[in-house]
């Protein structure tokens, strides 16, 4: 066998390994991509619907705008409406799109909370947080409530209201109560 010959061979074997190479990156890809949509597509699954009842919508959540932050349309009565974990509510079709759109790094159109864990392990964590939070809540207004939205939003609301922003550890720990009547008389 001439050198010519012995080169063409080496450049054969040179584009045989590049292709294989370039399928097995290809292979590798779509294989992460998979993973990647089946767990955008578990996170949309986990995530609660209801339909939307403005007397409901009204009862549970005084604050409550009644509109879609997406595509800024007020909910119609009947309308499927789909609960963020940071207790959002949008339109099922705007909200299931928005978070295909970013896949992973999918979060909360409003207050950019993750929606989707990067966490293999953590398949459903909107359920595992609902568990450790339906507790009897006292509210603002001497009542109480019961469920993980009422907990999250009494948690949020006083950051709302521009109170301290010790107000969620006061409302946890006595102690800290006085810091925050301190922090208050500064203001």
């Amino acid at each position: 066998m001439s050198i010519l010959g012995w080169i063409a061979l080496g450049a054969a074997l040179v584009v045989v390994v590049y292709l294989w190479y370039m399928c097995f990156c290809f292979w590798h890809l779509l294989r992460i991509a998979s993973v990647s949509t089946r767990r955008v597509l578990q996170a949309i699954k986990a995530l609660p619907c209801k339909q939307y009842h403005p007397d409901a919508a009204a009862a549970e959540d005084s604050t409550d705008p009644g509109s879609c932050a997406i595509c800024l349309s007020d909910f119609e009565e009947g309308e499927l409406v789909r609960t963020l974990p940071c207790a959002h509510d949008f339109c099922k079709p705007c909200i299931d799109s928005w978070i295909k759109r970013q896949g992973m790094a999918a979060s909360c159109p409003l207050c950019k909370r993750a929606i989707v864990s990067r966490d293999p392990q953590v398949v459903n964590a909107n359920e595992d947080v609902e568990e450790a939070s339906t507790d009897t809540v006292e509210g603002d207004s001497g009542g109480t409530a019961t469920g993980t939205r009422h907990v999250r939003q009494s948690r949020l609301r006083p950051l709302r209201s521009g109170d301290a922003l010790l107000a969620p550890a006061a409302e946890e720990r006595p102690q800290h109560e006085a810091l925050l009547q301190a922090s208050s008389s500064v203001q």
